[in-house]
């Protein structure tokens, strides 16, 4: 039936997108209405360069989704894996602490991609700077390659995987 569907089948991932975007509007209304309490008042340069930093989140975590529909079609199980391990790479990533310079969690968070693309707009709009831009541009250039890599992939195996189920 799936196979029959006369839609690209990239337009359901997008659209789980969507609902995503959809909730982060609304988290954006309510982070706006806590830095009007608060008294935070970012310049209109760092709200642009910070908005605009958040996109190779959006691509990598876009990528992360094709990939792991396209193992989810055949294993179930890997649905629930994939929310386990990213919501611990979440919790390891420094977003409301700071970590310890030369512990064993900084060095691991060195190679968390996670910890540069959501400190790094953070950063921006907070303070309209940021350190790290170095490491920030190889994850967003990570980020391109895997929705790349899982964009490929997806439409390589659509038709396979729209069969299969």
């Amino acid at each position: 039936m799936i196979s029959k569907i006369n839609l690209p089948r990239a337009a359901l991932i997008f659209a789980a997108f969507g609902r995503g975007a959809a909730e982060f509007i609304i988290r954006l209304i309510l982070t706006a209405a806590a830095f009007v309490w608060y008294g935070v008042t970012p310049g209109f340069a760092s709200l642009i360069f910070g908005a605009a930093s958040l996109l190779p989140l959006c691509l990598l975590t876009v990528g992360i989704g094709f990939i792991v529909s396209m193992v989810a079609a055949i294993f179930r199980d890997v649905v629930n894996a994939t929310g386990l391990i990213l919501s611990g790479l979440l919790v390891l990533s420094p977003i409301l602490y700071p970590l310890p310079r030369g512990s064993l969690l900084a060095d691991a968070n060195a190679f968390n991609p996670f910890t540069y693309l959501i400190n790094i707009p953070r950063d921006l709009v907070l303070y309209g700077r940021s350190h790290d831009l170095a490491a920030y541009l190889l994850a967003a250039l990570f980020s391109l390659f895997v929705f790349a890599t899982g964009w490929r992939l997806f439409h390589v195996a659509q038709p396979h995987i729209a069969e299969r189920i």
